[in-house]
């Protein structure tokens, strides 16, 4: 499974690679790669076209939701999950469009609730 995670913190990013580096020693199939401004995230997914995208919704350059909706036109069968502090109520106030992501990932985070959202193996876990 190929991973990004597109995220201004570079502490949260380190987290992220943690939390995966078992699941990948282990079961030998997530690739992470990360982005800390919104257009870099943006050009990452288009040139590495991951399965899954952990974007948080404010980003340097262009937020986060403008990356999603960009990705999405281009690499439709691409996961797209919101990664924010805030609650889901509030980010689709503040996105006040039709465009819906693939999940919602709410940070502070805890291991299980990221492998839950990324559809791996919580047997990954012990």
């Amino acid at each position: 499974m190929r991973i990004l995670v597109a995220d201004d913190a570079g502490f949260i990013r380190q987290v992220v690679k943690e939390a995966l580096a078992q699941a990948s020693a282990e079961a030998g199939y997530v690739t992470l790669y990360e982005a800390s401004t919104g257009p870099e995230a943006l050009e990452m997914a288009l040139n590495q076209a991951p399965d899954v995208c952990l974007i948080d919704m404010v980003l340097p350059g262009m937020s986060g939701w403008q990356v999603a909706k960009q990705i999405k036109q281009v690499l439709p069968a691409t996961r797209l999950i919101a990664f924010t502090s805030l609650e889901w109520s509030e980010v689709k106030a503040i996105i006040n469009d039709s465009f819906e992501f693939d999940g919602y990932l709410k940070k502070p985070f805890k291991k299980h609730e990221l492998f839950d959202v990324l559809n791996l193996d919580s047997q990954l876990l012990e």
